[in-house]
């Protein structure tokens, strides 16, 4: 147990808050056809990944852990909620710094970090940053990178809560891995569609030029700097 403020209970943070669902109700949704993505990014996620099964390279769609044989498309995180976006981004920042808005890539202390509350109106998570069994702040830390950890976002661009587009069902990670040059059928602006050429070069991945602009086609925009989050895709490339 943290603190007690009034009738609530404040947790200390920790790899529990990415498992635990009584601490963290965070009803994410990784289902790309469901209620995990809104409409038009929705139809547009769904257009791109079944010209992807139907190319020359003839990928697999999968999600978790194991990846089946061949070329492969991992569907990693969907919609994902205002709750869980902040645990990212604080572990993360706590952890490694982050770097959104043209900010410094620097860590903040744990002292610092506002409550969801306050960050977004009308959101609450009752998790506690600081131990306060430890002033140093080494404790905090220790806490904070297990969470980081435990989500596995390997110190990428995370989106402060409220502004993800995850959080808005319009973003979706995906991974991508194939060994060589594909041809995909396209939208054109005429309403039909047309081959195109995914050359694959020295990245075989989602963070290939042509794949990226083969995506941008059906309206999947990838981040622009793409060493920041090598895997997300969104409606508007935020």
């Amino acid at each position: 147990m943290g603190k007690i403020v009034g009738v609530k209970v404040y947790e200390y943070s920790g790899a529990i808050w990415a498992t635990d669902l009584e601490r963290a109700p965070y009803n994410d949704d990784y289902s790309v056809t469901g209620t995990g993505l809104n409409d038009p990014f929705r139809a547009s996620v769904n257009n791109f990944l079944e010209a992807m099964k139907s190319s020359t390279a003839k990928f697999v769609v999968y999600t978790g852990k194991k990846a089946p044989a061949g070329n492969t498309i991992k569907v990693g995180s969907v919609f994902r909620s205002i709750q869980r976006q902040y645990l990212l981004y604080h572990s993360t920042k706590i952890t490694v710094g982050v770097n959104e808005d043209g900010e410094e890539k620097v860590t903040e202390a744990a002292k610092d970090v506002m409550p969801l509350s306050t960050e977004v109106p009308g959101n609450e998570l009752l998790i506690e940053w600081v131990h306060f069994d430890d002033p140093k702040g080494t404790k905090s830390k220790k806490y904070a990178m297990e969470l980081f950890k435990k989500f596995g976002v390997s110190g990428n661009l995370v989106a402060k809560p409220g502004r993800s587009e995850h959080s808005k069902h319009t973003a979706i990670d995906l991974t991508i891995k194939w060994k060589k040059n594909f041809v995909i059928m396209v939208p054109t602006s005429s309403g039909g569609t047309e081959p195109f050429t995914v050359v694959t070069g020295k990245t075989p991945d989602q963070t290939n030029s042509t794949l990226i602009e083969a995506a941008s086609r059906f309206g999947i925009i990838h981040i622009p700097k793409v060493s920041e989050d090598p895997v997300h895709f969104s409606i508007d490339g935020k």
